[in-house]
C-alpha cells in the first residue's frame, strides 16, 4: 500500500492520479510512479516534481520494465494493471502481442506497492 506520507498527484488537464510526490525529509519530494518507482536520483523542489510528473503523464505504464526474480534475475516484463494496493506485470516476451487472448500472456507475476522489485529497462 501506498505510505500515507506519499501526496497523490492528479494531472492537470483531466485528475488522473498519475504518481505521487515522495516527502525526503528535508522539505524536498521525490516524484514516483503509480507503483512507488522513483522518477528522479534525488529529491526537489514540489514544482520540479510536478514538472516531471506532468512531463511524464502515464506513459511510463507503457515502457518496457525489468522485475528482479527470486533468485536476483533481471528479467523484461510489461505493466498490465497497476493500482495503490498492487501491479500486476507480465514476461515481456509474450505479454505485447496484439490480439493475443489473455491467458496467452506470459507470466504475471503481482507485487504489492511500493516495489523495489522493478526498474525500467536497463
Amino acid at each position: 500500500m501506498i505510505p500515507p506520507d506519499w501526496v497523490p498527484y492528479h494531472r492537470t488537464d483531466d485528475n488522473e492520479l498519475i504518481g505521487y510526490l515522495q516527502p525526503t525529509g528535508d522539505g524536498n519530494v521525490i516524484p514516483v510512479t503509480l507503483f512507488g518507482h522513483p522518477l528522479a536520483a534525488e529529491g526537489g523542489e514540489e514544482w520540479w516534481a510536478v514538472d516531471v510528473l506532468e512531463g511524464l503523464g502515464l506513459s511510463y505504464l507503457a515502457d518496457t520494465w525489468e522485475l528482479r526474480d527470486d533468485d536476483g534475475n533481471w528479467i523484461r516484463v510489461v505493466i498490465n494493471e497497476c493500482d495503490s494496493h498492487q501491479v500486476v506485470v507480465a514476461n515481456a516476451d509474450f505479454a505485447k502481442l496484439v490480439d493475443r487472448p489473455t491467458e496467452m500472456y506470459g507470466d504475471r507475476v503481482t507485487l504489492p506497492v511500493p516495489t523495489d522489485r522493478l526498474r525500467p529497462r536497463q
